[in-house]
């Protein structure tokens, strides 16, 4: 049954189609991480990884002798406040870059344009890569708070806060997908993902704060790293896991979290779209 409200046309098909769409794609997506994720070496990597960056924190806390800074901030633990920024910006990182990865590979292997043309919600696949993306990485969240609870104790944690976090965590999502559609548009048309990620990384892990508080960055870095969806999502769940001041407390980072949300999503996906018909224009989508 359809309806229409004020010139569009809405129903419940176009939603389910929406949805399976989302679903598939973020099941394929998903797949293909983890048949990456099962070659020893690469697992290797997922493993080791996080315990090296658990132990250079813990090493640097100790050179500090016990009097941190961090202190002053309400952060009591310096090696649980990098675990979850490692943790963290791992997790919501891999959903901006594999945005781009995936319209790469899909460029590279000539499926683009084939998926494009279709009357499939080009939202709707995009969006559902991401959200496989999230799923295979939460495999790294979960490794890295295992081997800081394994180490440490969890006596540095507010568990009672997690649903809170695992929420504030969503809403960063959707705003991180979003900053992952302008930097598709921009893939789409140069056909080089490789260079912006790389070129992003240290920007982000200097801007998120994953390794320090964004209140010790200069102005203008401080309002700049405002301005990234990461940074108000490692803020906000460090609040509530390691002080534990509960939802109020961080309602006014959740506010801005929002509005980035929206923000970043609508206009990628118009950045998206506007960049796409130009590469179809040119023939870019069926060229590399």
């Amino acid at each position: 049954m359809r309806r229409s409200t004020g010139g569009s046309t809405l129903s419940r098909e176009d939603l389910t189609a929406w949805v399976r769409v989302l679903l598939a794609s973020a099941v394929v997506y998903a797949k293909d991480l983890l048949a990456l994720y099962s070659t020893w070496g690469f697992m290797l990597v997922r493993l080791s990884v996080p315990m090296f960056m658990i132990a250079t924190a813990w090493a640097l806390s100790r050179l500090s002798g016990g009097m941190s800074p961090f202190e002053a901030l309400g952060y009591s633990d310096y090696v649980a406040f990098v675990a979850i920024g490692f943790s963290l910006y791992s997790l919501l990182t891999a959903t901006l870059f594999d945005v781009g990865e995936r319209l790469h590979r899909e460029l590279v292997q000539g499926t683009l344009e084939a998926i494009l043309v279709t009357p499939a919600s080009r939202f709707s696949w995009l969006f559902g890569n991401a959200l496989g993306s999230l799923g295979v990485s939460l495999l790294d969240l979960v490794i890295i708070l295992a081997y800081y609870t394994i180490i440490f104790g969890s006596a540095s944690l507010h568990l009672e806060a997690a649903p809170q976090a695992a929420a504030v965590l969503a809403l960063g999502f959707i705003g991180m997908v979003g900053m992952g559609l302008l930097l598709g548009g921009i893939i789409v048309n140069l056909k080089e993902p490789h260079a912006f990620n790389v070129m992003l990384t240290p920007f982000l892990m200097l801007l998120s704060g994953m390794m320090f508080p964004v209140e010790v960055l200069p102005s203008p870095l401080d309002t700049a790293a405002e301005l990234i969806p990461l940074t108000l999502t490692l803020e906000a769940v460090r609040s509530l896991l390691l002080k534990g001041g509960g939802i109020s407390s961080v309602e006014g980072l959740l506010v801005k979290l929002a509005i980035e949300a929206v923000v970043y999503t609508l206009a990628g996906y118009m950045v998206f779209k506007t960049l796409e018909e130009r590469a179809r224009r040119s023939g870019g989508l069926t060229k590399f």
